[in-house]
């Protein structure tokens, strides 16, 4: 038992049979010099860098202006609320130091009622 691949056979006018594909296909004699592919080649190069220069790419910001900005607007945001309702900087600072001191008395009292609840003392 033996397997035999038919080998390709060439025509005149350069008709080949290949081995996988039985159907005839026209393939062109090679020309001596290889001008007619590197002029094509370097046709497509040059068109293709003439695009590349002329395409406009759309800037895109980096991650670190586009923080910047947006710390920008809500900080004016911030400060254009307090200027319309006339209450001072250092006064709204004062008031959140306020509620953060009662908070922290607010619940050390709940801490003490939990102790006398669980009977811990105190």
């Amino acid at each position: 038992w033996k397997t035999v691949w038919p080998i390709p056979q060439n025509v005149k006018h350069g008709i080949t049979i290949g081995l996988s594909n039985s159907t005839p296909r026209y393939i062109p004699k090679k020309s001596k010099t290889g001008a007619q592919t590197n002029t094509c080649r370097c046709m497509f190069t040059a068109a293709l860098f003439t695009i590349v220069k002329r395409w406009k790419q759309p800037k895109v910001s980096s991650t670190d202006e586009w923080i910047s900005k947006s710390q920008y607007i809500h900080t004016m945001k911030y400060y254009s609320a307090i200027k319309r309702s006339k209450i001072p900087i250092h006064a709204t600072t004062s008031v959140n130091l306020e509620n953060i001191i009662l908070g922290g008395r607010h619940q050390n009292k709940l801490i003490q009622k939990y102790r006398k609840q669980a009977g811990g003392g105190q």
